[in-house]
C-alpha cells in the first residue's frame, strides 16, 4: 500500500505500531542499557571513581548522548543494509561503526585529557584505548535495536487483539477479540 504516492512501507498508516513507536522504544532501550553499563565500567575512569549513587547521577548525561550516538550507528546500518539489499549488514555495519567510532572517541578524548583510565580499565594492545568503551558502542546498539523489535513484535499483536482503533470497520476489533477468545 503507498502512501502520499510514495512507495509501500513495511508499516503503513493502517497498521497498529508506527515506526516512530519502535524508534522510542529504542531510545528507551538504549538509554537504560548505555546507564547501566556507564554506572557499572565507570570505576574504571579516574573521573568518575565514586560512591554508586553518586556515580548513577554523574553518569546520566553520559547515557543521553550514548544513547544518541547509538541511533546514529543504527541509522548508519540500517542505511548500508537497504542500500546494499543485506538485512544482516544492519548488524555487521552497527557493530563496526560501534566499534571504530568508540576508538576514535576515546583517543580524542584520552589525547585531549577529557578523561583518563585508572588500572581497573582494561586495553585493548594494538588500538590502546580501553576495552569497555569499545565493547559497548559495539554490543549496545544491537542490542537495544533487538529488545525495540521484541517488544514491537509484542506489542503490535496485543494492539491487532484487542484496539479496535485500527480496525477498518466499526465493531471489527470486537469481533477479533471474540474469535480469539
Amino acid at each position: 500500500m503507498a502512501s502520499r504516492g510514495g512507495p509501500a512501507h513495511a508499516l503503513s498508516r493502517d497498521d497498529h505500531w508506527p515506526r516512530w513507536r519502535t524508534a522510542v522504544a529504542f531510545a528507551a532501550a538504549a538509554f537504560v542499557l548505555h546507564w547501566a553499563w556507564e554506572t557499572a565500567h565507570g570505576v574504571a575512569y579516574v573521573e568518575t571513581d565514586m560512591p554508586l549513587l553518586d556515580r548513577l547521577w554523574h553518569c546520566l548525561p553520559m547515557a543521553v548522548v550514548d544513547t544518541a550516538w547509538s541511533g546514529a550507528v543504527v541509522l548508519v546500518g540500517i542505511i548500508a543494509s537497504r542500500s546494499l539489499r543485506r538485512p544482516w549488514l544492519t548488524w555487521a555495519v552497527g557493530v563496526a561503526a560501534g566499534a571504530l567510532t568508540a576508538t576514535w572517541v576515546e583517543h580524542a578524548a584520552l589525547q585531549s585529557g577529557r578523561w583518563t583510565y585508572n588500572a581497573r580499565m582494561p586495553i585493548l594492545p594494538v588500538i590502546e584505548v580501553g576495552l569497555w568503551p569499545v565493547l559497548q558502542m559495539s554490543l549496545l546498539p544491537p542490542i537495544a535495536l533487538l529488545m525495540a523489535a521484541k517488544f514491537s513484535r509484542t506489542w503490535s499483536r496485543y494492539a491487532s487483539v484487542s484496539a479496535p482503533w485500527g480496525s477498518s470497520q466499526r465493531g471489527e476489533g470486537a469481533e477479533r477479540r471474540q474469535r480469539i477468545r
